[in-house]
C-alpha cells in the first residue's frame, strides 16, 4: 500500500516535469533515409522497419525486436539506401526463421491506444481521454476510474503516451533504485531508460543501472522489484545464492515479482506505439 502510495506521488511529481520534456518530445524526429520503406514483409506480417545510423559502425547489422514488433537495422551513415534493403533481403531467411521462433505478441489482447482504450500504470487500467487543444499530459481520477489525459493531434496520440510513460519511469525508478542501492552501501554512477528488447534491466561494471521503461505498466511491487533487482548487482554481478539473497532482502517478494514478470512480460513487450 505504501509503495503504491509512493508510485502515485512520483507519478503527479511526473506530471511537472512532463512538461519540460513535452515540446522537445512533439519536435519532428529525423526523417527517415530516402529511398528505404517503412515496413518489411515476412512470412505475411508486415513487419515496421527501424533504421538506427551510428557514426560508430563499420557494418550492417539486423535485429528483430521484441515478440516480433518489428525490425531493428543499424547502419554506417554513409550507407546507401539500396546497400540496406539487399542486406535485409539477403536475410530474408534468417528472419523467417527468427520470427518462427518467437512467440507471437498477443495482439488481440493488447492495449487499444486510442480514445477510450486502456493503457496500464502501475498494473492498474487508466482509461485513455483524447483531449483537443494544446495540454500536457497528466493522470486523472475522474468518477473512481483512473484516466490519462492526452492532448494535442489524436496521430500523435500513441506517441504522447509512450512518451508519458517513459517519463513516468524516470520518476518512479530514479528513487526506488537509489533507496535500495543506498541500503547495500551502494550508489549508482547513472541510471538510464531504454526500450530495451531482450532484459528489462542491467548493470555495468561501471555501476551504471539501465531499465526499460516499459516496466512501468506492470505492477507497482514488480517495479520495485526490479529496481531492488539491478541495485542487488552493484555488489554481486552475477546470480548467485548470494544475489538472490540480496534480492529477498531487498525486495521480500523477488520471487513473486520476478515470475509475474516471467509470465507476463511479453504482454507488455506486444504494445505498440508507433
Amino acid at each position: 500500500m505504501r509503495l503504491a502510495i509512493f508510485a502515485k506521488k512520483c507519478a503527479q511529481k511526473a506530471n511537472s516535469l512532463y512538461k519540460q520534456v513535452l515540446i522537445l518530445s512533439a519536435l519532428p524526429k529525423s526523417p527517415a533515409k530516402a529511398g528505404l520503406p517503412q515496413f518489411y514483409t515476412v512470412a505475411n506480417r508486415r513487419l515496421p522497419l527501424k533504421l538506427v545510423p551510428h557514426n560508430r559502425t563499420r557494418r550492417l547489422t539486423l535485429r528483430v525486436e521484441a515478440g516480433g514488433r518489428g525490425l531493428r537495422i543499424t547502419a554506417p551513415l554513409n550507407a546507401e539506401s539500396s546497400e540496406i534493403l539487399n542486406f535485409i533481403r539477403k536475410h530474408h531467411i534468417w528472419l523467417e526463421k527468427r520470427l518462427a521462433a518467437l512467440p507471437a505478441p498477443d495482439t488481440a489482447n493488447a492495449p487499444s491506444l486510442k480514445h477510450g482504450g486502456f493503457i496500464p500504470l502501475f498494473g492498474l487500467p487508466h482509461r485513455i481521454i483524447h483531449c483537443t487543444g494544446r495540454g500536457v499530459t497528466q493522470l486523472r481520477e475522474e468518477n473512481g476510474e483512473s484516466q490519462i489525459l492526452v492532448y494535442g493531434q489524436e496521430q500523435f496520440l500513441a506517441r504522447h503516451i509512450r512518451d508519458f510513460l517513459k517519463k513516468q519511469a524516470e520518476a518512479v525508478l530514479t528513487p526506488l533504485a537509489h533507496k535500495h542501492a543506498a541500503a547495500l552501501g551502494r550508489k549508482p554512477k547513472a541510471i538510464s531508460y531504454k526500450d530495451t528488447k531482450t532484459r528489462w534491466g542491467s548493470c555495468s561494471s561501471e555501476q551504471k543501472l539501465a531499465f526499460s521503461w516499459r516496466i512501468i505498466m506492470a505492477p507497482a511491487g514488480v517495479v520495485d522489484y526490479l529496481a531492488a533487482h539491478e541495485a542487488a548487482h552493484l555488489l554481486e554481478m552475477n546470480h548467485s545464492r548470494r544475489f538472490w539473497d540480496l534480492c529477498e532482502r531487498l525486495c521480500p517478494e523477488s520471487k513473486r515479482h520476478r515470475a509475474w514478470l516471467k509470465h507476463n512480460g511479453q504482454q507488455l513487450h506486444a504494445v505498440l506505439f508507433e
